[in-house]
C-alpha cells in the first residue's frame, strides 16, 4: 500500500459540514487512494474539562460535525464504493461523555414522555492511553474508578456516511478488538 497516492485533510473550523447531506464536497479524489482525514468529537471540540458543560460550551446546531464530503472521481448513482479503513486513533488523550437535560437516549424529550426528573447536566472525562489502548474512567462525585479497560475507540469510534442523491447509508465502525 505504500505506493498508494497519500491525501491528507485536516479541516478548518468553516469547512466542517454540520447535517448529514447537502454540503459540497471539500475535495475531489481519484482511487485508488488513501485518504487520511482529522474527525472532531461531537461537541465540537468545545467540551475540554468537567466544568464545560455542553449547554453552556456548545452552539446549536453545531454539533456533531462532519468532515467532507469527498467527491470520487467516475462513482455515480448506484455504484458500489468500497472503503477500508486502516486506523482509526483518538483525536487527543481523553474524551467526554454527557448527559444533557431533555436530550439523549437516557431521559425524556418533548417526544419521549419519561416519569422520572430529566437527568443532571454533568460532564465526565475518560483518560486515554493510545500506546496501551486503554481508557480509565474517574467518578465525579465519590471514589468510583474504573480499571484501565479496551479503548472504547477500539469498539465504537465514529460512523462513515456515504450518500447520493435520494438515499444515504450509515455505517458504524464497531469491529471490536482485543
Amino acid at each position: 500500500m505504500s505506493d498508494l497516492e497519500v491525501i491528507s485533510f485536516r479541516p478548518e473550523w468553516e469547512q466542517y459540514a454540520w447535517t448529514f447531506g447537502g454540503a459540497a464536497p471539500v475535495k475531489r479524489i481519484r482511487t485508488p487512494v488513501v485518504l487520511e482525514v482529522y474527525t472532531e468529537d461531537c461537541f465540537a471540540g468545545r467540551v475540554r474539562s468537567e466544568q464545560d458543560l455542553v449547554s453552556q460550551v456548545c452552539e446549536f446546531p453545531y454539533l456533531n460535525p462532519q468532515t467532507g464530503p469527498f467527491y470520487i472521481e467516475g462513482a455515480g448513482p448506484g455504484d458500489t464504493v468500497a472503503v477500508h479503513f486502516v486506523s482509526i486513533e483518538p483525536a487527543r488523550s481523553w474524551a467526554a461523555s454527557t448527559t444533557v437535560p431533555l436530550f439523549g437516549a437516557l431521559t425524556g424529550t418533548h417526544l419521549t414522555a419519561l416519569l422520572q426528573d430529566p437527568l443532571p447536566e454533568v460532564v465526565w472525562l475518560w483518560q486515554l492511553d493510545a500506546a496501551a489502548r486503554t481508557c480509565r474512567f474517574s467518578a465525579r462525585r465519590g471514589s468510583y474508578e474504573m480499571a484501565p479497560g479496551p479503548a472504547a475507540g477500539d469498539a465504537v469510534m465514529g460512523d462513515a456516511v456515504m450518500g447520493g442523491a435520494h438515499a444515504r447509508l450509515r455505517a458504524l465502525a464497531a469491529e471490536y478488538q482485543s
